[in-house]
């Protein structure tokens, strides 16, 4: 069985946000009846914000507005609500002992984040410990989550860390935290790397995450650390260029030593290849003293 009247007794809403608001009656003994709704701490002192009549409905805000499905529902809808409109309203209904109903609506406000148009860049070298100094009213945001993050990809942004306590181990307590709670709180990385070279944004969670500032690191590699790199370098690719050059060499020689070996396997062998040269260096002189005597007549000729 329904009550003459029923809707839910507290709503809380935010600034800007509509809301809409549903009283139930019984529809058997109050349908062809006109309704209302009103502000005011009690029954007796209520402004009527809006009222449906069985021929027409009116609203003295247009922020607002009243349906009477005239089947059991009251439909009250409030847009774009602002601070002045917590209060406590009633639905009520014109009859006799005119009923009526309340209901407790809260507003909160939810503060607005401002961002830094544009990253911020810094070129820095290794060893040295980065500062980023984030900016956030300190009227409306001080007690919120603000968090530091490493920019991934567009979409992703790897959490480091944030004033509730989080720290990533990657980073093996080099992050520091430091919030004034006047405005400024600042994001310090101690002795920074060449890997910690990347875009980094600072931010603060309000119902989500929003960005207050980014920044684009450059981290320049040490010179005397490069430096020392290169001759390393250098060094090692000259003893191992030696190395090499010294087993060619080596294993040059011991090829020549196996062929000359195959030549000479035994003392027979030896002797057996000085006669042959022998025999071609006095061939070669009588060779050449033929080929005289047989082209010489036909020169005279």
């Amino acid at each position: 069985m329904v009550k003459d009247l029923s809707t839910e007794k507290t709503r809380v809403g935010k600034v800007g946000e509509d809301i809409t608001i549903l009283c139930s009656y019984d529809k058997t003994r109050f349908s062809l009846y006109d309704k209302y709704w009103c502000l005011g701490k009690s029954k007796s002192n209520c402004k009527i914000l809006c009222e449906s009549k069985w021929s027409e409905r009116h609203c003295h805000d247009s922020r607002m507005s009243i349906q009477d499905n005239r089947a059991g529902h009251l439909v009250i809808t409030m847009r774009n609500l602002v601070l002045e409109d917590r209060g406590t309203y009633w639905c009520g209904i014109r009859k006799q002992w005119n009923p009526m109903i309340l209901m407790n609506l809260q507003i909160t406000d939810v503060p607005k984040v401002y961002r830094m148009p544009q990253n911020i860049k810094h070129t820095m070298k290794e060893g040295e410990d980065l500062t980023m100094n984030c900016l956030y009213d300190k009227s409306s945001l001080v007690s919120y989550r603000k968090f530091l993050c490493h920019q991934v990809s567009s979409t992703q942004c790897n959490m480091l860390a944030d004033t509730k306590g989080y720290l990533s181990d990657k980073y093996n307590k080099r992050i520091q935290i430091i919030d004034d709670h006047l405005g400024t709180i600042s994001f310090i990385i101690k002795t920074i790397v060449f890997e910690d070279s990347g875009i980094y944004s600072c931010g603060i969670e309000v119902e989500k995450l929003h960005t207050l500032a980014s920044f684009e690191i450059t981290v320049e590699l040490d010179q005397k650390q490069n430096n020392y790199f290169y001759t390393t370098f250098s060094f090692t690719t000259a003893i191992a260029t030696t190395t090499h050059f010294a087993v060619l060499t080596e294993n040059s020689t011991q090829w020549a030593s196996e062929v000359l070996s195959s030549f000479f396997y035994n003392e027979w062998s030896y002797w057996r290849w000085i006669c042959f040269l022998l025999m071609i260096s006095a061939l070669i002189p009588m060779c050449l003293c033929k080929k005289r005597i047989m082209f010489l007549p036909i020169m005279e000729r």
